[in-house]
């Protein structure tokens, strides 16, 4: 859900809708259809995204919503299953995830003509994205799972990301998730084997488990 023009906006993924409130009141103002398994939203002032893995997860698109007439004003073919996104500037970066097939790009994405402008490859399942108080952009990467044979899985990872470029890589186990960043925007915040950890931007280890 993310709050955006006075509305809250809802994405309902297995019914393959987003609903649409009043911010003040919470009554609903309508819906949005023909987005199928909506994901993640990212917003600025004058755009509102929201992504999708389509039918097949694996052939996603990036919608750009027009929130005065709840439509569809923009489609972006990003392929894969596209994830959290964040907007910098006048760029969304889209985490492509691996849901039937492996990925370990992101989509960078020029606002103004809404096409994608660069693919970076980074490390296996790119799910988490936030950005630090620098401007820095931190993206979390799950790995991939093998489940039926666990020796091929792959680990995760951490990566910084400075002018669309991969400045620092951290190693992380398989199945890390949920990256967030405090109030401050200087203290990272992730889940490893089933522990929180909480690290400031500047560390060159990750370690540290918040107690």
């Amino acid at each position: 859900m993310i709050a955006h023009d006075n509305k809250y906006f809802i994405a309902i993924n297995n019914a393959n809708k987003i609903a649409v409130c009043d911010g003040a009141t919470f009554k609903s103002q309508g819906e949005i259809k023909g987005i199928s398994l909506p994901r993640y939203f990212a917003a600025s002032i004058n755009k509102l995204y929201v992504s999708a893995w389509g039918t097949d997860f694996k052939s996603g698109n990036v919608y750009e919503i027009n929130p005065k007439t709840l439509s569809i004003a923009a489609t972006i073919k990003t392929g894969g299953a596209p994830e959290s996104m964040l907007i910098s500037g006048d760029k969304l970066y889209v985490t492509i995830s691996t849901v039937t097939e492996k990925s370990k790009s992101i989509a960078i994405i020029d606002t103004k003509t809404n096409t994608i402008t660069q693919r970076l490859d980074i490390s296996d399942n790119p799910t988490h994205i936030v950005s630090d108080k620098n401007g820095a952009i931190w993206i979390l990467c799950g790995g991939n799972s093998d489940w039926s044979n666990p020796a091929l899985s792959t680990d995760g990872a951490l990566v910084k990301i400075v002018n669309d470029k991969m400045e620092k890589t951290f190693n992380l186990t398989n199945g890390a998730n949920g990256l967030a960043i405090d109030k401050n925007k200087d203290r990272l915040f992730f889940l490893m084997a089933g522990k929180p950890f909480a690290d400031d931007i500047t560390d060159q280890t990750f370690e540290r488990i918040c107690l």
